[in-house]
């Protein structure tokens, strides 16, 4: 009889019946276990040889169903970090990365869960609430036995015309997290996700994560083809709507969340900012990573199955791209299509020279930083990342450099660089860069006394 059960197994009897619609069925409650919602997450990821990941790290309510993304993205980060190590490739430097990495992440999903409002208050009284369009719906399943049962007379089922089924509108603060839920697809090292980031940060969004190791070829992994046809990152999901191409990203985000405003006011202002952006998708990005590969990862890279780096080449959708990130990976720095692509990034440096000559202490289009200094500054990053400093430092350019260490300086380079770059991983390209100094010092120079690089 009811009367004779414990209190909480006669609680859970009650919410069973009514779930089902049906108080008629006999049901045995064998055992009552509370569920303890937690917000936990571990003062540090790695103690000497132990690394802590998934729910030994950090443990949140299920809202949002981030538990498991985050637990894949922490095994995964750490297994890639040790593979070098273990080969001898990289020092041990780069697994202390994997807390300054993850442990961040882990924090920002308990604090995001802790905010949604299941998480709050999870019991099931928003039964006919009317959810913004496109907000993920509460999910609810109920198992018995082998059976799942909901006739249609449930209560669940109740059309929202019912009188007795209770509607409640979202308050403000939902409102404000469903229409403003983003989710970013992107690699920590990639420029392009690093503009999008830097956006991002500059406007005070959060966004959840999904990195994608371009590296090891995870952009040509079906379901994120499905997402991305190109087949690169960043992808930029906004309320369960697809945006690509990061310059149209930003733009995007400078429309849909105007405060603080990343384009200049006046329509002049705006032309520039968008003629700079446009000289990176339309000269240096493809040079930049003809650089980037010839210089950096490169040596990993070599060290991955033949087959397994074949694929990810072979994934390239443009022919022209293709090819030379195989001529890179095999001839390095001597590759035929070293020096012109190292020419269009000497170019992209005096022209931002040129540029901050009449704005001493100033942006690239303006007083204030803008959406060309955040497009910008992961490609001068870059090449101090490569080893390659001395192409961006005082001596050789002195307001460049300036503008540099004033962009490095800005909270949103730390929350959105920073933060995502394990030293291990600069230490690693800096390596190969050094090493290639000599040759890309004497193209550079061979350049400028040819006026190419100007």
């Amino acid at each position: 009889m009811l009367a004779d059960l414990p209190a909480g197994s006669r609680q859970v009897l009650k919410r069973v019946r009514l779930a089902i619609g049906d108080r008629e069925v006999p049901i045995k409650i064998k055992k009552v276990s509370p569920w303890q919602i937690n917000h936990v997450v571990a003062k540090r990821y790695r103690n000497g040889r132990l690394f802590l990941a998934g729910d030994a790290a950090h443990r949140h309510p299920p809202a949002n169903g981030l538990g498991s993304n985050t637990s894949i993205q922490d095994a995964y980060n750490i297994a890639w970090k040790l593979a070098p190590v273990i080969s001898d490739t990289a020092g041990d430097a780069l697994l202390d990365s994997y807390d300054a990495e993850r442990r961040p992440v882990g924090r920002k999903v308990v604090d995001r869960a802790k905010r949604h409002p299941r998480a709050v208050d999870p019991q099931p009284r928003d039964r006919g609430r009317r959810l913004p369009a496109g907000a993920p719906r509460p999910h609810r399943g109920l198992a018995i036995g082998d059976r799942r049962r909901r006739p249609r007379t449930s209560p669940l089922l109740r059309p929202r015309t019912d009188p007795r089924a209770r509607v409640t509108q979202p308050n403000d603060e939902e409102r404000k997290e469903f229409r403003e839920m983003l989710e970013l697809y992107h690699f920590p090292f990639s420029t392009c996700s690093q503009k999008v980031r830097l956006v991002l940060a500059e406007k005070g969004l959060d966004f959840v994560s999904h990195e994608v190791d371009i590296l090891s070829g995870a952009q040509h992994d079906p379901a994120y083809v499905k997402l991305n046809p190109n087949r690169v990152v960043p992808t930029l999901v906004h309320d369960g709507r697809v945006l690509l191409e990061s310059t149209l990203i930003n733009q995007y985000l400078d429309e849909a969340f105007p405060e603080p405003p990343l384009l200049p006011a006046d329509p002049l202002g705006r032309h520039r900012a968008r003629i700079w952006t446009k000289r990176l998708d339309d000269k240096v990005h493809g040079a930049t990573a003809v650089v980037t590969f010839a210089v950096g990862p490169r040596n990993i890279i070599l060290q991955q199955p033949a087959e397994v780096r074949e694929a990810s080449i072979a994934g390239i959708p443009d022919p022209v791209e293709r090819a030379a990130r195989r001529s890179v990976l095999e001839h390095g720095v001597e590759a035929p299509e070293f020096v012109e692509a190292l020419r269009k990034m000497l170019v992209l440096l005096e022209q931002i020279e040129e540029a901050l000559r009449a704005r001493p202490q100033g942006w690239l289009t303006g007083p204030a930083y803008g959406l060309a200094d955040a497009a910008l500054l992961p490609y001068v990053l870059r090449l101090d990342h490569l080893g390659l400093t001395a192409l961006v430092a005082a001596p050789a350019r002195p307001r460049l450099a300036e503008w540099y260490a004033r962009s490095c300086a800005r909270p949103s380079f730390q929350t959105a660089v920073a933060a995502w770059i394990p030293d291990g991983v600069v230490e690693i390209m800096r390596f190969g860069g050094e090493a290639a100094w000599p040759t890309v010092e004497e193209a550079s120079q061979r350049l400028a006394a040819a006026g190419n690089a100007a």
